[in-house]
């Protein structure tokens, strides 16, 4: 595959708010299952892209624009010649201004396990302006402008309280009552994973009864609280595969599974590799 870079900032520079964008021509791409630390969203400008997340195979059109929410595993094929362009940026660095605190915590479930992806297409781009957006955030690199992160982050702000209304819009979910459950639940399976953790321990840091907890959870995130656990268990593991070279019992059982089978299995089931090939293939890929 062959990419022409126009500008790339990553985390670790000492830039305030780190993006990286891309644009890419397509000539040979193998589909390898990888994650990224960051969220990337993809717009297709030319041929057909096609992505596999969660078994399931997201075609996109031109014009068509992918989220694919950071740690979801992912692998990308594409007609030779397409043209796709690639915008990452890492979620829990938004914020937003005073006149728009309200969307501060929809933020949270947007950019969560609750939506490994979310797919739109060109006419929805179109009517909320975010090709537009896009198209003046690729635009920015070359004006020269002062604090050009800072421009980039508004815009990003601006997509998604955009995909947010469409969102509320499109599913008809009380998305502002169940808020606050989902973002406490969140919130302590995020700090507390790798231990030993129960749903009564979640329920109780959610304000609910385990069962009305469960049911809850289930019902809006599409997945029970022991698939979602298990998911941020991988994710952390899946970090710990590609960033060091520990050992992956080591890493099986300090990322809070009980056994080395138990993370095998999950593990297989999840990214469809072995943590031993998911390794080789990522440090590949970031190297």
């Amino acid at each position: 595959m062959t990419k022409r870079i126009i500008m790339e900032k990553l985390f670790h520079e000492s830039t305030p708010f780190p993006y990286s964008l891309q644009k890419c021509e397509v000539e040979d791409m193998e589909p390898v299952c990888h994650i990224h630390p960051h969220c990337q969203i993809t717009q297709n400008l030319k041929g057909k892209i096609a992505y596999r997340i969660d078994e399931q195979q997201i075609w996109l059109e031109e014009g068509d624009i992918l989220l694919i929410n950071s740690h979801i595993p992912h692998a990308c094929e594409a007609e030779e010649k397409s043209i796709r362009r690639n915008m990452g940026f890492y979620p829990e660095m938004l914020e937003v201004g005073t006149y728009c605190k309200a969307y501060d915590s929809f933020l949270r479930i947007l950019y969560s396990n609750m939506y490994p992806y979310i797919l739109l297409k060109k006419v929805d781009c179109d009517r909320m302006h975010i090709t537009e957006i896009l198209e003046e955030i690729f635009s920015v690199p070359e004006k020269g402008y002062i604090a050009a992160d800072g421009l980039i982050h508004n815009r990003i702000v601006d997509i998604s309280i955009a995909l947010i209304q469409w969102m509320v819009k499109k599913e008809n979910k009380d998305i502002q009552r169940i808020n606050g459950v989902l973002c406490r639940s969140m919130e302590y399976i995020e700090a507390n994973c790798r231990e030993a953790i129960q749903i009564r321990d979640v329920a109780e840091a959610a304000g609910l009864n385990p069962s009305y907890f469960s049911h809850c959870f289930k019902k809006n995130m599409g997945i029970s609280f022991k698939q979602y656990l298990n998911r941020k268990r991988l994710e952390a593991a899946a970090i710990e595969l590609t960033t060091t070279e520990e050992q992956i019992s080591y890493i099986a059982f300090s990322c809070g599974f009980g056994s080395v089978t138990s993370f095998y299995q999950n593990f297989m089931d999840f990214y469809k590799l072995s943590p031993k090939r998911f390794r080789e293939l990522n440090t590949k890929i970031t190297s």
